[in-house]
């Protein structure tokens, strides 16, 4: 007798017609662009195949839920299906109508108009956003500052908040600085500094940013029922509008930038690695700045990757790029000027730094014959490329010198062809390979660097003998790869 409640209660839900019903509504018809939209769709009846929906009003799906409810009219159950999906409004538009099979019949919702607004600021609202930057102006490429201010009058807490941050698709974003918090008339503040720069020319905007603020609110719920929940309002900030203009032909640069190089020495043996530290401090794209590894003759150079370091003070841009390198040469060699050309768009100028060029001497070595003087001029925005001439300085010719060198030249290959060269060779091998010597087994390596054992045993040795660091690689591995180096297995 206990169950013959459910058993009725059963009968009576699956015995009862259900007619067949479908209605839909928006939670509001007019609306600011970036707010959400709800829409509801319920269904009553017995089967229900819910539609498939991926976009309302050209735009996705942002939220979706579904509720299903038992209601009792006068001793008659019904089933009603509620099905909610939300979506950012950006446009005005229609919500076409949507089908949904219910108890085996196709039945379709009304179309519903949606009126989407321009954002507004409100001055006098408990939220405010803003964002703010000083320039108007641009060239591709030029970092500029923006900030964004979010104030909160005191005394008004939110229960929840969501932030949508500006579209900034036609900028890098270079920097963000940490957020700062502090009080001023009345409002509870929180700002935070950002540094973009445009990718490309013509009229550029920073879309508003939307701040979300959710505070207690009633509403209705699916039979009509007030229940307490979370009322939702978004706060816009102002839109940011610049005209961007290109950078003149063949410049990639713009800023204001200094530029540095320097040696650790000046003098050194034969195969001794020299370090060459560039610096390029200043503001501007330093992301595009190419390599400034040199080319010099007979000379091998390591290099390693740019490292670029910013930060915002007092609210301005700031960084600096590192690149080092090591250079070795059996003989005299010179570091030519690093040349940087950039384009200051505070003077609207072309302007090129350079560096002095360094000359190394190598004790043993052979003495450059070559002597380079680079002049380097200052060109605004219209100039031709920069001049640069070469100017070459040869040594004077003697018939005595070659007859000398000949004599002396049979007399050497003669006395060579007498001594035991196996001997000697070997000898030789195993002279080089003096594992104490580590620049002496960096030199003999380089030949071998493409192969990623050598390449990892080099990295260590450079980093040991120019940076200080101690020697990671186990002397095994050094002997195991000196007795291949022996036996040409490498």
């Amino acid at each position: 007798m206990k169950n013959l409640g459910k058993y009725l209660l059963f009968i009576s839900l699956f015995s009862n017609t259900l007619f067949a019903s479908l209605e839909s509504h928006v939670d509001q018809t007019t609306v600011t662009q970036g707010e959400l939209v709800t829409l509801t769709i319920k269904a009553g009846g017995q089967l229900i195949s819910p539609p498939s929906i991926t976009k309302l009003c050209g735009e996705k799906i942002a939220s979706k839920s579904s509720a299903t409810n038992i209601r009792s009219i006068n001793g008659n159950f019904t089933k009603l299906y509620t099905l909610s999906y939300g979506f950012v409004a950006t446009k005005s538009c229609i919500i076409q109508p949507i089908s949904m099979e219910v108890d085996k019949k196709v039945v379709h919702t009304e179309a519903i108009n949606i009126t989407v607004k321009a954002p507004t600021q409100d001055k006098s609202a408990d939220f405010l956003l803003e964002i703010k930057s000083d320039a108007k102006e641009l060239y591709v490429g030029e970092p500029f500052k923006v900030v964004l201010t979010f104030k909160q009058r005191t005394g008004n807490r939110a229960v929840d908040s969501a932030f949508t941050p500006s579209s900034t698709d036609n900028f890098w974003v270079k920097k963000e600085e940490q957020g700062k918090a502090y009080q001023k008339d009345g409002f509870n503040i929180t700002s935070i500094t950002y540094i973009l720069a445009p990718q490309r020319a013509g009229p550029q905007e920073i879309t508003p940013a939307v701040m979300k603020i959710a505070s207690r609110g009633n509403s209705r719920d699916a039979w009509g029922q007030w229940v307490s929940g979370l009322k939702w309002k978004s706060y816009f900030s102002n839109t940011l509008k610049f005209n961007v203009k290109p950078l003149p032909t063949d410049i990639t640069l713009v800023g204001d930038f200094k530029i540095t190089a320097l040696v650790d020495k000046t003098t050194v043996d034969a195969n001794e690695a020299v370090n060459l530290v560039v610096k390029i401090s200043g503001d501007g794209n330093f992301e595009d700045i190419e390599t400034l590894k040199p080319r010099i003759a007979n000379a091998s150079i390591f290099d390693e990757e740019p490292k670029v370091e910013s930060q915002i003070e007092n609210q301005n841009y700031r960084a600096q790029l590192t690149q080092k390198m090591a250079i070795i040469s059996s003989e005299d060699f010179t570091i030519p000027p690093i040349v940087l050309k950039y384009f200051d768009p505070k003077e609207k100028l072309v302007k090129v730094l350079t560096t002095e060029a360094i000359k190394v001497h190598v004790n043993g070595g052979v003495v450059s014959s070559l002597n380079e003087e680079v002049k380097i001029q200052r060109a605004d925005i219209h100039s031709t490329p920069v001049e640069v001439k070469t100017v070459s300085i040869e040594r004077p010719f003697s018939m005595l010198y070659l007859i000398l060198a000949l004599f002396i030249g049979v007399m050497l290959g003669v006395t060579l062809s007498l001594l035991p060269w196996k001997k000697l060779l070997n000898k030789e091998k195993e002279q080089k390979m003096n594992l104490k010597d580590y620049k002496t087994l960096l030199v003999q390596l380089i030949p071998y660097k493409e192969n990623s054992e050598v390449h990892k045993v080099i990295s260590a040795l450079e980093a040991h003998l120019y940076e200080g660091k101690e020697l990671s690689i186990d002397k095994k591995v050094l002997k195991d790869m000196a007795n291949r180096l022996r036996k040409d297995l490498l």
